[in-house]
């Protein structure tokens, strides 16, 4: 069905779209005859009041219609699909304004009146006019779930940002603390290697002093040697 996806256009435009297509039936009905000749006066006051609806439902649709052209960043409508609407609207008018002429070739209808003695005119008015009043709460009770809803996501929104900043902030202090690690790396490093020269240098030393050593004991062997065979 055309307004059961909640768009306030789209509810008033199956209801125009019904009584529209409720009219013509009536009137292939009257055509093919079937008894409704003696209730022709019944049948032409229903007609009528189905035009009137279309006609106030048209006028609802052009305010609705302005409303979205003098909002266009909150209802998110491309001028093809605004287009589209006022199109249906002058198509609607047209059409209706074609079957209140056929209605009223229908023949004078005297004036009906309901049970406690009020107009039928009156009474169908008072019930159209609570009609618009109820669609009217209808429509005001969606755009507010629409405000709600869009509150609920800029709230949404706002926490994801909030979580972005914390987690920003956390990897700007996990990178201090890389730096800090990669620094302490360098300096021990550092250390490492001038410990490695100090090891080397002691190396190169103790061999230098072994060698001293074999000489002075080889030199001793051989003073030894020759006292004894001096002796």
């Amino acid at each position: 069905m055309s307004g059961a996806n909640g768009d306030p256009f789209d509810v008033v435009k199956y209801e125009v779209e019904q009584n529209l297509d409720k009219i013509k039936q009536q009137f292939v009905n009257i055509e093919l005859g079937g008894g409704v000749q003696r209730d022709l006066g019944v049948v032409k006051e229903q007609l009528q009041s189905s035009v009137r609806n279309i006609e106030w439902d048209l006028q609802d649709l052009d305010e609705t219609i302005a409303v979205v052209i003098g909002n266009r960043s909150r209802f998110n409508l491309s001028d093809a699909e605004i287009h589209n609407r006022r199109r249906f609207v002058g198509e609607a008018r047209s059409l209706a304004q074609k079957w209140k002429e056929r209605i009223n070739q229908l023949g004078p209808v005297a004036a009906r009146r309901g049970p406690n003695g009020t107009p039928a005119d009156e009474i169908s008015a008072a019930r159209n006019d609570e009609f618009i009043q109820n669609e009217f709460q209808h429509q005001e009770l969606i755009m507010r779930q629409q405000d709600q809803g869009l509150d609920d996501l800029a709230k949404t929104v706002q926490r994801i940002g909030d979580m972005g900043m914390v987690m920003h902030q956390e990897l700007n202090e996990q990178a201090e603390i890389l730096e800090d690690i990669d620094s302490e790396m360098d300096s021990a490093t550092n250390r490492l290697q001038l410990l490695q020269r100090k090891l080397d240098q002691i190396v190169a030393q103790t061999g230098r002093d072994r060698l001293c050593l074999i000489f002075w004991l080889f030199l001793a062997f051989i003073i030894l040697a020759i006292l004894a065979v001096v002796l």
